[in-house]
């Protein structure tokens, strides 16, 4: 189950830095990753040459600040999140995500939150209001 969030810190970083926000909605800020662009400066018969890393599945870092409640109200958003992303088997969806959980997002349920997850994650609405 951690593969599907563990994050070193330098994929961490690298990630954030090539992402885009594609949903956000009361509390929860989507983060996803861009498409990549093929390398300029390498020419195309030596970039088949070059072996590629295909991932296998999805991954979602969860970033929740410190004013969004205490150590015990971080922890229960974040096990209902990993809970509804393997649940629902969104890490099928070979991105990779970053959920900003923000104050706000005390107001909303499981099952809202369940809800937010799936349609946020599938294909189809990435990028697209939900």
């Amino acid at each position: 189950m951690s593969k599907y969030f563990s994050f070193s810190q330098s994929e961490a970083k690298k990630f954030l830095e090539n992402s885009k926000t594609a949903v956000r909605v009361l509390g929860l800020k989507l983060v996803v990753e861009r498409k990549k662009k093929p390398d300029a400066t390498t020419p195309p018969e030596l970039s088949s040459q070059v072996p590629q890393e295909e991932p296998t599945n999805g991954k979602l870092l969860i970033v929740i600040p410190r004013r969004v409640a205490n150590a015990c109200g971080r922890n229960l958003i974040r096990r209902r999140i990993k809970a509804i992303y393997t649940e629902q088997q969104l890490f099928k969806n070979i991105r990779r995500y970053a959920l900003f959980v923000y104050p706000e997002e005390k107001k909303l349920s499981y099952d809202q939150l369940a809800e937010f997850l799936k349609k946020a994650l599938q294909k189809k609405s990435v990028g697209k209001p939900c």
